[in-house]
């Protein structure tokens, strides 16, 4: 059994897709800029399945969804390139999920984060742009379960982890013409 209680030097690297959709809203005028994302993905992170193979456990994975919101402003704003900066506050829930056997393992961590995104924008046509974003957060564990079970008996512990997080995300805007001309008027 993994103790996190003990372990103060969890380093857990993650990898994973999944379905981040965005809203992002500026005036052109002053440049005020507001952000809402939420997202649902699929992780995988080796350091976890390594942690948990002398055990048996075969390969688990994760699931976390998030929800941010942000404020900040627009650098550059032009018809065909944004460049946007803004402070981010949100809160997410991260569960892994392992299976050996007759075992299960899950470890369940609800946090709050508050960082910093760097979006940009071009626009390729009308309504077809490409999109990127690297975003820094501190996330704050609100809390966190680390529950076993085996042949049916369950047993939890609670942890507190709290980490830093470096976010690169990339995608396709659509419709982000149309939403320029009504902040135009």
């Amino acid at each position: 059994n993994y103790d996190f209680e003990t372990s103060s030097n969890l380093d857990i690297d993650q990898i994973g897709f999944g379905l981040d959709l965005s809203y992002l809203f500026f005036k052109k005028t002053n440049g005020l800029t507001f952000k809402l994302d939420i997202s649902f993905d699929l992780i995988n992170s080796e350091q976890m399945n390594e942690e948990f193979e002398s055990g048996g456990v075969k390969k688990g994975f994760c699931r976390e969804s998030e929800l941010n919101a942000g404020i900040g402003y627009s650098f550059i704003k032009t018809d065909r390139f944004t460049l946007t900066a803004l402070a981010m506050f949100g809160f997410g829930s991260t569960t892994y999920l392992y299976n050996y056997g007759s075992a299960e393992l899950s470890i369940t961590h609800v946090y709050f984060d508050f960082g910093a995104d760097l979006d940009c924008f071009f626009q390729i046509n009308n309504f077809l742009g490409i999109y990127g974003s690297v975003g820094i957060r501190y996330a704050k564990s609100v809390r966190g379960d680390y529950r076993s079970e085996i042949f049916g008996i369950s047993n939890t512990q609670s942890y507190s982890a709290n980490s830093f997080r470096v976010i690169p995300t990339f995608g396709i805007t659509l419709s982000r013409h149309l939403s320029n001309k009504i902040n135009e008027n």
